[in-house]
C-alpha cells in the first residue's frame, strides 16, 4: 500500500537551483521526494524524436524546473505521474543552460506505485 503522507525533501529544490558540482555528487545520486506541480510538453528535439516534458517540482519550500528523461515518458502515459503526484527522484543530472540550472530526472518512481 502507498504511503499516505510522504515526507518531502525540504531544501532540495533550492540546492539544485544553484547546483554546479560534479555528476556523481550525492545531491544528484541520493533519493529525494518532491511533488509534481505541473507537467508540460515542450515538444521534441527533432523529427521522429520522443516528446520532452518539463515539470515544476516542489519540496514544500521552493520550486524547481526539471526535465523528464524521455525514457521515463511512459510514466506520464500510464498516469503514474500527473499534477500533484509525489515522486521519488532516484537519480538526476543537472546542466547549466543560459545561466540557469536545469535538473533532468533520469530515474524515479511515484508514490502511487
Amino acid at each position: 500500500m502507498a504511503n499516505e503522507d510522504p515526507q518531502l525533501s525540504a531544501g532540495i529544490c533550492a540546492r539544485l537551483t544553484d547546483y554546479n558540482g560534479p555528476p556523481d555528487d550525492p545531491v544528484l545520486t541520493e533519493t529525494h521526494t518532491v511533488q509534481v506541480l505541473t507537467v508540460k510538453s515542450v515538444g521534441s528535439a527533432g523529427q521522429g524524436a520522443n516528446d520532452r516534458f518539463r515539470m515544476i517540482l516542489s519540496d514544500g519550500q521552493t520550486i524547481l524546473q526539471a526535465m523528464l528523461a524521455t525514457q521515463l515518458n511512459h510514466l506520464l502515459n500510464d498516469h503514474s505521474i500527473q499534477k500533484n503526484t509525489v515522486i521519488r527522484i532516484k537519480r538526476m543530472s543537472a546542466n547549466m543552460v543560459q545561466g540557469k540550472t536545469y535538473a533532468y530526472a533520469t530515474r524515479l518512481s511515484s508514490f502511487l506505485e
